[in-house]
Order: structure tokens, then sequence, then C-alpha cells
């Protein structure tokens, strides 16, 4: 009988993981749509930030502001791996700068940068967001900073 809960046991993580790795992909499709109503739909009352909670309109300034900026940005997933509680999305970001953007001229420069993004997931919603991505390229590529390296 033990062997059966196991059994039923690791369906239900690998359910949770299918419904994890959905929930993302739900989100990227509502952000590269700037669609703020459906990015709504998968965002918890309360969502944790580096170890700070916030509302979901916390979260939601930060994108409206990347769309402001970049009006053509997209989030190209390359991996998304699901588990019980949570969801992580390895993607290729790009975009191309439109005016002012932190006080720097980006007008017209494109950019294409690396992130990750772990989201933590609560009742079937986003409760956790953290991110880590190429900042140093995508400064340098909009030519706010000088590459540290050496040109070849």
């Amino acid at each position: 009988m033990a062997l059966v809960a196991s059994s039923c046991q690791q369906a239900d993580h690998e359910t949770a993981a299918v419904q994890n790795e959905e929930l993302a992909t739900q989100y990227l499709e509502a952000y590269n749509a700037q669609d703020i109503d459906a990015l709504q739909a998968v965002l918890a009352d309360r969502i944790t930030m580096y170890g700070e909670e916030h509302g979901p309109d916390f979260l939601l300034d930060m994108i409206r502001g990347a769309w402001g900026a970049f009006p053509d940005i997209t989030l190209e997933p390359t991996v998304i791996a699901g588990s019980e509680d949570y969801v992580t999305v390895r993607l290729m970001v790009t975009g191309t700068g439109a005016g002012e953007f932190l006080g720097h001229d980006i007008d017209g420069k494109d950019f294409r940068a690396t992130e990750t993004i772990l989201f933590g997931v609560t009742d079937g919603l986003i409760s956790e967001y953290s991110y880590n991505w190429d900042e140093l390229g995508f400064w340098t590529q909009l030519g706010v900073v000088e590459s540290p390296y050496p040109e070849e």
C-alpha cells in the first residue's frame, strides 16, 4: 500500500510542476502581449520579492516601466522547469529603446540579454518573484557603460 501512496504523491508533484510551468507560460504570454488584466489574473494578492512582501501593483509598475522604455520588449523562454512550489524560467529578453530610461538616452538602441526568473507559486498564483539578468550586457549594448572586456 505504501508504494501506491508514494506513486500517487509522485503524480501529484508532477501535476503541480506541469501546472506551474503552464502558469509561467501564461505570465510570459501576458507580458509579451502587454496585457495587464492577464498578468493580474496570474498574480497573488501578495508577492514576495527578495524577502519583502508587496501588492501586485509593485511588480506591475516595474513591468509598465519596461514597456514604456522598450515598447517592443519580448521575453522568449529557452527553459521552463517546474516543481511543486516553484518554476524557473530561463529566457532571452530583447527590445528597442524609446526615449529615455533612468535618465539615459536609449532611443533606437537595441538590446539582447539573458534572464532567469524564479516564480514561487501558492494556490495556483505567482506569490514570489525574483530574477537575475545580464544587466552589464544590457547597459553596455545601450551605450551607457563601456564593456570591461577588450575588443578583439
